[in-house]
């Protein structure tokens, strides 16, 4: 993901005075892990794999 994408999600949640920010892939692992925990692993499971 582009570094000012990156910085625009960032500084948005900054200004909702938002805790935690999940930018790109991560914003949906995190909402599929909320609908369903095995699933969002077994997606963690082949990112990782395809990285390394």
């Amino acid at each position: 993901m582009a570094p000012d994408k990156v910085a625009n999600e960032i500084i948005r949640a900054i200004k909702g005075n938002r805790d935690e920010v999940f930018v790109g892939k991560t914003n949906l692992l995190y909402w599929v892990s909320r609908v369903s925990l095995r699933m969002a692993l077994r997606m963690a499971r082949r990112i990782m794999k395809r990285l390394g």
